[in-house]
């Protein structure tokens, strides 16, 4: 009889650890996907808002081009009116 009870003592232990592992992987999976949405959202919105704020704002305020003596090899950089800076 103790033999039986053991036995089904420890058939229901190793039947119940992996429904508890799949649990929790589901609920982490869950989570991962969940947040990942958020932020990729959140960040998207951002980016366009801040984007299209930035673009209409600068809108008619272009500053003339100088031009003067040089190489195109001595241009360092390049910073444009949005305050944004091209580099080589």
């Amino acid at each position: 009889m103790k033999i039986r009870q053991l036995a089904l003592i420890a058939l229901l232990t190793a039947a119940a650890i992996p429904a508890s592992a799949e649990t929790v992987s589901n609920a982490i999976t869950a989570n991962a996907i969940t947040a990942n949405a958020i932020t990729s959202n959140a960040i998207t919105s951002n980016a366009i808002t801040s984007n299209t704020s930035s673009s209409n704002m600068n809108v008619g305020s272009a500053e003339g081009v100088e031009t003067g003596a040089g190489r195109v090899d001595d241009v360092v950089g390049v910073e444009l009116p949005n305050g944004k800076t091209i580099t080589k």
